[in-house]
């Protein structure tokens, strides 16, 4: 069977639940943990114990929901993508079904919470701003391109990186196009935002540090393996990136 496990900083196993489909990559809002399985199914946890607090259908089990991307959480609401296209919306705390939005296409759309709106990406590269009580459109903007990695937000931004090697940044209330920077290579992980510096990965095994404010390429480090997530993590005066790639490969760089 499957299981998921809770472990303390140190390693050592908190709990284990035993859930009888393949589990998706977990989400945690303060003492809920969130997950997705490929039944099409959502699950709510206790971080506490394992216990269930709720369980959703969503999707029939030959449509089931994928664990890439996770759900996304934020504002009492749970955001799952379907793999037959589209979106659906619960509460984190009930998990009663809000709202669904069918104008995406497939594969699933990735997305993020912000506010009153929830962002939605396709994998034709289309982006919606989707109001979070009632699911009705706000803005739709669309680059023709693939973009199948979860967007960043970060002062009032919206970043999406694009199969056609480009960083783009979106202004989240209007959808209007703020800067875009070319990579050079398709990027392989989701933008990740700190101190006003956009971290992204690509298939060519490069991390790429953008300037979130205005786009500028501030440097690059190649590293072999394509970079699949990156973590900035302040540490006193310095950040320490850390870094994961296929094959199993994790690093970390101290920037000062």
């Amino acid at each position: 069977g499957q299981h998921l496990t809770l472990l303390d900083r140190q390693g050592r196993e908190l709990w284990r639940r035993s859930l009888s489909a393949l589990v998706g990559t977990p989400r945690v809002a303060g003492e809920t943990i969130v997950v997705s399985d490929d039944a099409g199914r959502v699950w709510a946890l206790s971080a506490r114990d394992g216990a269930r607090r709720w369980r959703r259908q969503v999707s029939p089990a030959g449509q089931a929901s994928v664990d890439k991307p996770a759900p996304e959480v934020g504002e009492g609401t749970v955001a799952v993508a379907l793999c037959g296209g589209g979106l659906v919306t619960l509460d984190l705390h009930t998990g009663r079904e809000r709202w669904r939005f069918t104008d995406l296409d497939c594969p699933a759309a990735s997305s993020r919470i912000a506010g009153e709106l929830v962002y939605a990406v396709d994998a034709s590269g289309t982006v919606k701003a989707i109001d979070r009580a009632v699911g009705g459109e706000r803005w739709s903007a669309g680059f023709g391109l693939g973009a199948r990695l979860t967007p960043g937000l970060y002062f009032g931004m919206l970043y999406v990186a694009t199969d056609d090697g480009f960083l783009r940044a979106l202004d989240l209330l209007r959808g209007e196009p703020a800067w875009r920077t070319d990579l050079g290579r398709r990027p392989s992980s989701p933008p990740a935002l700190l101190d006003g510096i956009a971290y992204v990965g690509d298939h060519d095994g490069t991390l790429n540090a953008v300037n979130a404010l205005n786009g500028d390429l501030l440097w690059q480090a190649r590293r072999g393996a394509p970079v699949r997530s990156v973590v900035p993590q302040p540490c006193d005066a310095r950040i320490r990136l850390h870094a994961a790639g296929d094959g199993g490969e994790l690093f970390t760089l101290e920037l000062q």
